[in-house]
């Protein structure tokens, strides 16, 4: 019976790890969010924490704390743009080649990756 329970609970936790999906603000644009999955979320994790294998080998920032709330959307726009150098290495490389309504909503979406959005529901904090 144990051994059951441990695929059962096992097999849950690999679906849950591979179906991580970004958490969308009501009637955000689809658009917005492949590009994340596929230009950002490698990085940066499909809820902005910065968690993900590669997000922790470069340092991505938290996008959920108050911290990197307060910056501004002029420079996250900035640096989704022109990209992130670190002592002349790339960190994170520039996308000029997006629209603006690309980047202005990928900003939107930053802004949604906050402590609350991001937050277990089911906490009883």
């Amino acid at each position: 019976m144990k051994s059951i329970l441990g695929r059962v609970i096992g097999v849950f936790l690999i679906v849950c790890i591979f179906s991580a999906t970004i958490v969308l603000p009501k009637g955000a644009d689809k658009k917005i969010a492949k590009k994340w999955s596929a230009k950002c979320a490698s990085c940066h994790g499909a809820t902005g924490k910065g968690d993900t294998r590669k997000g922790k080998k470069l340092k991505a920032p938290d996008m959920t704390t108050a911290a990197f709330q307060k910056i501004t959307d002029d420079a996250i726009k900035n640096t989704i743009s022109n990209g992130v150098k670190r002592n002349g290495k790339v960190i994170m490389p520039h996308y000029k080649d997006l629209k603006p309504e690309l980047v202005n909503g990928l900003a939107g979406l930053i802004r949604h990756f906050n402590e609350s959005a991001c937050a277990n529901p089911y906490d009883d904090r």
